[in-house]
């Protein structure tokens, strides 16, 4: 399947050589299709080289961030979403991402600076879901 991909990149990128972005949505869409025949780990294979070859994306970041979290890499998934943080510091989901997996890792301190970035009240999110304000008074 990995040499199918490939082949089929290098086919596509021909037409656009000089443009990144083109070359890292290539790598997503194929990473998209690998995911959807269960095939999480080549998935995680063509997002890295997606977000080498185009490394100003916050979104493509985001994404990795979460599959990474989901393959069990906690260290590697709180790098990638750190990144999609520093590449749009007002991308409010890469954020929010960051301070789950900060808490995930018992970074309290860490996620609250990020919380207070997007002027959240404390322990306001927990592993992505809201809390209810009616439960926490």
């Amino acid at each position: 399947l990995v040499t199918k991909i490939f082949r089929k990149y290098d086919a596509a990128v021909a037409l656009a050589p000089w443009n990144e972005n083109l070359r890292a949505r290539i790598f997503l869409h194929y990473s998209d299709i690998a995911a959807s025949q269960g095939r999480t780990a080549i998935k995680a294979f063509m997002m890295k080289h997606a977000v080498a070859v185009y490394p100003r994306s916050a979104a493509a970041y985001l994404e990795y961030s979460r599959l990474l979290a989901k393959l069990h890499e906690p260290e590697q998934a709180l790098a990638a979403a750190r990144t999609a943080v520093e590449l749009d510091p007002n991308f409010s989901e890469a954020r929010r991402v960051l301070i789950d997996l900060l808490l995930q890792a018992g970074r309290e301190a860490e996620a609250e600076s990020h919380r207070r970035a997007l002027r959240l009240p404390s322990r306001s999110l927990e592993f992505g879901l809201p809390r209810d304000p009616q439960v926490s008074q």
